[in-house]
């Protein structure tokens, strides 16, 4: 599909919203976007996504020694909880851990050494917040598959 074909159907929106009184905030942001779609009425729309999706990958560049010494910490813990809290409080509180580095943090931490093959090289989470309750959650399940392998251990005769 072209970009010209996408900015119709804009535009064809646009009117429809128009036609039932849709709030001129709405409007106005549908026209700046259909004045965006109007330079690139040649690209496709796979094009167009592959531009944004590398202007978006150039704004932070991962701080690859920060998340290995995060993640370093969080895997010493291993199941200690007091141990993991305070590896994360150190996480939590570390302002050079953008959302690039909390996501590469929790790719490792949650797909421990097969994360590529699980999450690949796009971004799970792309914001900080997420990524850090995504951490802890791991922690948690972590903690409850170890419980769990104990009483199937004692229940076990052989």
């Amino acid at each position: 599909m072209k970009i010209s074909e996408l900015r119709q159907t804009m535009e064809t929106l646009r009117e429809l919203l128009e036609i039932s009184d849709a709030r001129a905030t709405t409007i106005k942001g549908l026209n700046d976007f259909i004045d965006i779609l109007a330079s690139r009425d040649d690209q496709t729309i796979d094009q167009f996504i592959a531009e944004l999706e590398a202007a978006a990958g150039r704004e932070q560049p991962l701080n690859d020694v920060i998340a290995r010494k995060h993640l370093q910490a969080l895997n010493s813990a291993q199941l200690d909880r007091d141990a993991f809290e305070r590896a994360f409080d150190a996480l939590s509180n570390d302002k050079a851990v953008n959302s690039v580095e909390a996501d590469m943090i929790f790719k490792q931490y949650h797909g421990r050494k097969a994360w590529r093959k699980i999450y690949g090289n796009k971004p799970r989470w792309r914001k900080r917040s997420d990524a850090l309750k995504a951490i802890r959650t791991s922690f948690i399940e972590r903690l409850t598959q170890e419980q769990k392998r104990r009483e199937v251990a004692k229940a076990t005769p052989w």
